[in-house]
């Protein structure tokens, strides 16, 4: 267990980083010498906000979650489906792993489209919400959970920013990729449009 007490970035540990932008309650810095956006402070036990009050609207109140997450996700819908197109294109197997799957939106879109898909979400709530619709999620932090799978595929949709040691994240997703796996995942683009509008 990484705990960082003062800034650096956590994948160079560099300390030459600037804020970039602040989301819900979390600020966001960026790393100058690896361009690495991420959260400070990085919180200690993310069980901690990622329980059953984040995806409802009352969490709102402390500055973090969602107004309505289900019909939130339908926004996701298209680019979730863009980013199994691509996968495709690279990776013909047929596992795939969704780490921080949340109530299994993603896995579902996957599982429409032939895959066979396991997920693992530490929100204990989020979980039971996607366990209820008959998904395979593991609850826990993906990093400290014993895992004897191997995958095709393994994703992690904007998960790594919030991460204390991204690049601990990784070398347990190497472990558990097939020869010639895929690992997809998206973070925080700092020379994205959205990113220039902003000035950053």
């Amino acid at each position: 267990k990484i705990i960082m007490h003062f800034m650096i970035c956590p994948i160079c540990f560099s300390k030459h980083l600037r804020y970039f932008f602040q989301k819900d309650s979390f600020k966001f810095y960026c790393c100058l010498d690896c361009n690495l956006v991420f959260v400070w402070p990085i919180p200690e036990d993310l069980t901690s906000i990622y329980g059953e009050d984040y995806f409802k609207l009352s969490n709102l109140d402390k500055g973090i979650g969602y107004i309505d997450y289900d019909q939130d996700r339908m926004a996701m819908r298209g680019i979730f489906i863009k980013y199994i197109k691509i996968i495709k294109q690279y990776n013909s197997g047929k596992k795939l792993l969704d780490i921080g799957a949340a109530r299994g939106y993603f896995m579902k879109l996957a599982m429409e489209r032939g895959w066979q898909v396991s997920g693992i979400e530490i929100s204990q709530a989020a979980a039971g919400a996607g366990r209820d619709s008959k998904f395979d999620i593991l609850i826990g932090d993906f990093k400290h959970l014993s895992i004897n799978n191997k995958y095709d595929v393994i994703t992690m949709w904007d998960v790594l920013e919030h991460v204390a040691d991204p690049l601990g994240y990784i070398k347990a997703v190497n472990k558990n990729l097939e020869p010639g796996g895929i690992f997809a995942f998206t973070t925080v683009d700092r020379g994205s449009l959205w990113a220039k509008a902003w000035g950053k």
